[in-house]
């Protein structure tokens, strides 16, 4: 497996999901030619409601591929471990490899439509009420827990980005939500006998809980909007 097969694969899964009405953005692809690390970046757009249109809606997905993946890629587990123990390499073993997305939430809001800061126990009733309802559609390291096993998912709370005005008042201008997940890679080997799987299974699951965590998202900025329930 190489970058553009696993950016294939990502495409393939949001196709899978079916966004409803989901606009995915050009993905910004770039490559750091001093480390040669790969980095891929794109935003999805979701359909605005009319209860909260004030907000531009968007999640970003990105990760970066970089030099040592590709190395890794570029031949067989096999070979790797004789490259590196010599004859007894080939009675070592490898742990499969695994790569890092990163996926925040976005809403803001238009530099020309001020909106001033809710009230601290309205953004407190908000924060608790958004984080519990995405806690089940985000990644967390609460997935491997009593699993004696390495973190290898995260998420945080909703954070806002405020601006002041000539008279000091406070307005809000951005949340945001973010959170990252690893996908583990498939090694390559040339025994025919060792397989390893293909992450279409993890993506497909992945975008699937970013189109529902995107919904709720959308939904509850209604909530912050008016600081009442509906």
């Amino acid at each position: 497996m190489d970058y553009q097969e696993f950016a294939d694969l990502w495409l393939e899964a949001l196709r899978q999901a079916r966004f409803p009405g989901i606009h995915l953005l050009c993905p910004i692809q770039t490559i750091d030619i001093r480390s040669m690390d790969r980095t891929y970046r794109s935003y999805l757009r979701w359909p605005e409601t009319p209860e909260t249109r004030m907000f531009n809606v968007t999640a970003e997905v990105s990760w970066v591929w970089d030099s040592v993946l590709s190395a890794r890629f570029a031949t067989t587990e096999e070979d790797m471990l004789m490259q590196i123990f010599g004859d007894f390499g080939i009675h070592e073993d490898t742990e499969p490899p695994w790569l890092r997305i990163d996926m925040s939430l976005h809403a803001s809001i238009s530099l020309d439509k001020g909106y001033p800061m809710p009230l601290l126990a309205n953004w407190q009733h908000w924060v608790e009420k958004v984080s519990l309802e995405l806690e089940s559609f985000l990644p967390g390291d609460n997935e491997n827990k009593g699993k004696n096993q390495a973190i290898n998912a995260w998420h945080g709370i909703p954070e806002a980005v405020i601006t002041f005005g000539p008279q000091g008042d406070t307005f809000l201008q951005k949340v945001s939500l973010r959170s990252w997940q690893g996908i583990t890679l498939p090694r390559q080997w040339d025994d025919p006998d060792k397989a390893d799987p293909y992450p279409d299974e993890q993506l497909y699951q992945f975008a699937t809980r970013l189109q529902q965590a995107l919904e709720i998202w959308q939904e509850r900025l209604e909530l912050l909007l008016d600081g009442q329930e509906h």
